[in-house]
């Protein structure tokens, strides 16, 4: 995964027409780390990976080779791209490509754990979180949202996030990001 990620990134940066310093500074990301993940020696966690991903406007599915845009996709098959932050034990999941830049992502977050802060999507982003098992506490900007089990939130994405179990065993929650259109 490294190097192809590594890849895509690369090109997007240069699509982007970013020196690795502007890069940098918008995905506040070291210009190091940034550098040893193009080349494939680093593997992104998955709050380094998120970043990234927004910086370059770019949906994480897409950077990690699970992008289609045909006019009508019929997905027959789940199949995730799985990012694990070894540190906590939080693991992300794509669900599906990204349809029209909506991702279907699954986060497993084991007790005590935490994922974030995730820096701000773009501007008219929303996001949608379904609770399946445990419970998690949502702070989007000075937005806190505790949920349970067969709760459902929406909030902003624009805002920087972060997610936390807030239960004795594993959180278990899907997570809709929905652009602006």
């Amino acid at each position: 995964m490294e190097a192809t990620f590594g890849a895509r990134v690369r090109q997007r940066r240069h699509q982007a027409g970013w020196t690795l310093e502007v890069f940098a500074r918008r995905s506040g990301v070291s210009r190091a780390t940034l550098s040893k993940i193009e080349r494939g020696e680093r593997r992104p966690g998955l709050a380094v990976a998120v970043q990234i991903a927004d910086a370059l406007g770019t949906p994480l599915p897409e950077l990690l080779g699970r992008s289609d845009s045909p006019e009508v996709q019929v997905l027959r098959e789940a199949s995730s791209a799985a990012l694990l932050d070894e540190a906590s034990g939080v693991m992300r999941e794509s669900l599906f490509p990204a349809i029209d830049g909506v991702e279907l992502v699954r986060y497993s977050l084991p007790p005590g754990s935490g994922a974030g802060p995730f820096h701000p999507h773009a501007p008219g982003t929303r996001e949608v979180f379904a609770v399946v098992e445990g419970s998690v506490r949502i702070q989007a900007g000075t937005h806190r949202i505790d949920l349970g089990v067969g709760e459902l939130a929406a909030a902003p994405g624009d805002l920087t996030h972060t997610l936390t179990n807030t239960d004795e065993g594993t959180t278990r929650l899907i997570l809709v990001i929905i652009p602006r259109r």
